[in-house]
């Protein structure tokens, strides 16, 4: 009994301290509990005002790429209306050059109506083009007034100059062009030059051209700063950069030596300049750096 006893005032002597160390571990992990609650919350918050600010980009992103979208449909119609056009420009050179067909017809030929299937299409086509165009101007009024100002409209003779073979290579789209009638047979070389492209621009419509995206290079959108300027409370989206990118700025990116690899260009109007080309292709996309 006395062994027993004495165990028991020994455990009433221990239990008051283990009561003691208990309650102070108990208070240090509910203050390390609070502090990484707090912590997390932090975190948290910077990343919705982060997500935010991400997605007021993304919202330029997509406009972006929404014009064009619009630009590579018109760029299609635009090059199928000259085609047509051109195939009745041949049309009309072969005849002017075969003069025994015109001798077979007299003494008064029937006239023929080269250009019936180019006015044809342009009934259909004409609407379009102009509600497409409409479309990429409310677009582009939407946009921030940094990136606005590198996206004008081009007029259908500008249109056609870019889209034509020698756009590289013109300083402007306001440069006169020239558009060969590479289908004609008869006629000589030198009448299978159009000098002007009026006829056609005007046929078609002289305002609903491409909004050309005169953007040369990776455009800085925002530089990330932290509303949170506490030590003890730790932003890890603060200073990151966000800026509007495209797959044809990726060799000016590149350092030299590197092994990576560029996307290779679309197929499709690769060859009418990089401006064009970044105009046609909806690849336009965000880059957050450190």
């Amino acid at each position: 009994m006395n062994f027993i006893f004495s165990v028991g005032r020994q455990s009433g002597q221990i239990l008051p301290m283990l009561f003691l160390v208990v309650a102070v571990l108990a208070a240090a992990g509910l203050s390390g509990t609070r502090s990484l609650f707090s912590v997390a919350h932090t975190v948290d918050s910077a990343e919705i005002r982060f997500q935010n600010e991400m997605n007021l980009h993304l919202q330029t992103v997509y406009k972006i790429n929404a014009i064009a979208e619009n630009n590579l449909l018109m760029a299609k119609l635009v090059s199928g209306l000259v085609e047509l056009y051109l195939e009745g420009t041949a049309r009309a050179l072969d005849l002017a050059a075969s003069s025994p067909v015109w001798e077979r017809r007299l003494p008064v030929p029937e006239p023929e109506n080269v250009y019936l299937t180019f006015e044809s299409a342009l009934t259909s086509a004409r609407p379009l083009l102009m509600r497409l165009s409409i479309q990429n101007d409310r677009l582009r009024e939407s946009l921030p007034k940094k990136t606005r100002s590198t996206l004008t409209r081009l007029t259908m003779h500008e249109t056609l100059c870019a889209l034509s073979e020698k756009s590289g290579h013109l300083r402007s789209f306001s440069d006169p062009c020239n558009i060969t009638v590479s289908q004609s047979l008869l006629a000589v070389g030198r009448l299978k030059h159009i000098s002007s492209p009026d006829s056609v621009s005007n046929a078609i419509g002289y305002g609903n051209g491409l909004t050309a995206i005169h953007i040369p290079s990776e455009t800085l959108l925002s530089e990330y700063r932290s509303a949170v300027n506490s030590d003890d409370k730790p932003d890890p989206f603060s200073g990151l950069s966000i800026r509007l990118t495209h797959p044809s700025f990726c060799k000016m990116r590149l350092e030299r030596g590197t092994h990576r690899k560029c996307p290779p260009p679309i197929d499709e109007f690769k060859n009418q300049g990089p401006v064009i080309h970044r105009s046609v292709t909806a690849r336009w996309s965000i880059r957050v750096d450190d």
